[in-house]
């Protein structure tokens, strides 16, 4: 299996609070460039088996991914296919606290090997976009508070 990805940010709140807006508030700050066409909403649902989402303005459902695990606040896997093709892969986020906040740590794999090199290149353009996702969920984290 290739290396994952990490990205983290740090935010100036509880992981509690880190853990509610990534989850239940996801499609108040997921930003709009990161969304399937068409979106109008996202949803992921914080427990095993939950759905990750996005609804369309037609009604059409787009099916993101699925949770795999939930340990409140503390973390949340689940599979995700960015842009609907290229394969699954597997997105774990974890909410560590620290004295002045949480530190929002992101491994983003492959969830098969059998990815091999479109790994490589798809990593390329997974780095920028969760550099962006996570700018955009430190600001409404700021914003919110």
């Amino acid at each position: 299996m290739n290396m994952p990805l990490f990205k983290e940010v740090r935010v100036a709140c509880s992981p509690e609070h880190a853990f509610d807006v990534f989850t239940a508030r996801i499609d108040l700050w997921w930003p709009a460039g990161h969304r399937p066409r068409g979106a109008t909403s996202m949803h992921l649902e914080p427990r095993a088996g939950g759905a990750f989402y996005a609804m369309r303005e037609t009604g059409e459902r787009v099916d993101l991914g699925t949770v795999v695990e939930v340990t409140r606040p503390e973390r949340l896997t689940y599979t995700w296919i960015p842009g609907g093709s290229g394969g699954e892969t597997l997105v774990e986020v974890a909410f560590v606290a620290e004295p002045d906040g949480t530190v929002v740590r992101i491994a983003h794999r492959e969830a098969e090997s059998r990815l091999g090199e479109q790994w490589t290149e798809r990593v390329k353009i997974f780095e920028k976009s969760w550099d962006d996702v996570l700018d955009v969920f430190a600001d409404y984290l700021i914003e919110s508070a």
